[in-house]
């Protein structure tokens, strides 16, 4: 199958402190380009995220913007209940025992005192690990949905490329099942001017010239090479991979081939084929661009 480098995909995940989304939207380049707009907070990842799409893809302009919010609910805070609770059991002793001596004198301890304590408030938040595993999982994940809409999207591509191959290996046999006839016509033409101009010619020399003539006009050997190259790009086609750049590369062959057609054609049908042929590769040439 074949790739497509135009395409869009999202994705969110989130944990038990943060919730992230990641947008990545691609379109065509000869090369990679990846520009990342992510939060500060992230900003120790990014080279990472940018090795995950070297890994991932050949060539591209990615546009990669990832969001993380904090879960208002999640502080990462945690009280140690046993251990309030042992801390007030101790501050009730610790009074029993002055009241024991003085019915009036006592320890106050504040609620905020007994949160000051150490251990009371663990930091349970491993912050730095949890939010790595989630973004990076975050991006693989949506680097997945975008290779699956670009395979999409190139398995629309190589329908229409298929289809106009079709196209052009049917204009060339049409083109050679006219030949012979425009070949006489040719004939005819200048048998006809020699005739009406009543113009003295050798009869050896004139058969040299229009044997020169065919000769000039034949193409015979570019028909035979645009099929070669019909045949090539199906074989590409079907192969897959990546191969954007091999019928960026043919499309050339195509063209060269078609304006040899269109240059030695002495008859409008064969230049209005050739006209032809030239739109059609164009069109193909134009998907070729956003293939992978």
């Amino acid at each position: 199958m074949i790739h497509s480098m135009t395409g869009f995909a999202t994705y969110a995940d989130q944990n038990n402190e943060y919730i992230t989304e990641v947008n990545i939207r691609t379109v065509n380049s000869r090369y990679m380009e990846i520009n990342v707009k992510i939060p500060e907070k992230l900003k120790l990842y990014e080279m990472e995220i940018r090795n995950c799409f070297k890994d991932f893809f050949n060539r591209g302009k990615f546009e990669i913007s990832i969001n993380l919010t904090p879960k208002v609910a999640s502080n990462g805070l945690e009280i140690n209940n046993n251990l309030v609770a042992a801390l007030t059991s101790k501050i009730s002793e610790i009074n029993n025992a002055y009241r024991a001596k003085d019915p009036h004198a006592a320890i106050n301890f504040s609620a905020l005192d007994i949160l000051m304590y150490p251990g009371v408030i663990a930091n349970t938040s491993n912050s730095n690990d949890s939010i790595h595993e989630l973004v990076i999982n975050a991006v693989k994940e949506c680097m997945n949905k975008l290779n699956e809409a670009r395979t999409l999207e190139g398995d629309k591509i190589s329908v229409f490329l298929n289809g106009h191959l079709d196209s052009i290996e049917l204009m060339r046999q049409n083109i050679i099942n006219r030949m012979p006839e425009i070949v006489e016509w040719q004939k005819t033409k200048v048998d006809d001017f020699i005739q009406q101009h009543q113009v003295k010619v050798d009869g050896s020399l004139l058969e040299q010239e229009i044997i020169l003539l065919c000769q000039r006009m034949d193409i015979a050997e570019e028909l035979n090479r645009l099929s070669s190259h019909i045949e090539q790009a199906r074989h590409i086609l079907k192969q897959g991979g990546i191969c954007g750049k091999r019928l960026d590369f043919l499309m050339q062959e195509f063209n060269r081939e078609t304006n040899t057609i269109a240059s030695k054609s002495i008859n409008t049908e064969i230049t209005n084929s050739a006209i032809e042929l030239k739109v059609q590769i164009e069109q193909m040439r134009e998907q070729v661009q956003n293939i992978e």
